[in-house]
């Protein structure tokens, strides 16, 4: 087991999803609406409370993560320091 790489390990999965979702959802979404059907309107049918509880979740998420990776950060330095 390698220590001490656990923020490149988060960084690539936060960095791969950010990439998923503004890349691959919003690059055919672009060329839709700007190419092939420009000047026509998109709808988004979502309900406005479910999206709300995704985005609590999705941060609250992150923030367990952000203190995971800094205590297992902890423990490592304290294992070199043996």
């Amino acid at each position: 087991m390698v220590l001490g790489h656990g923020d490149m390990a988060v960084s690539n999965a936060i960095g791969s999803n950010v990439f998923d979702i503004l890349v691959c959802l919003g690059l055919p979404w672009f060329i839709d609406t700007a190419m092939v059907n420009p000047g026509k309107e998109v709808k988004v049918l979502s309900k406005g409370k479910k999206l709300s509880y995704n985005i609590f979740v999705l941060f609250h998420l992150q923030e367990q993560i952000i203190h995971v990776v800094k205590f297992i950060s902890k423990q490592a330095d304290l294992m070199k320091a043996m």
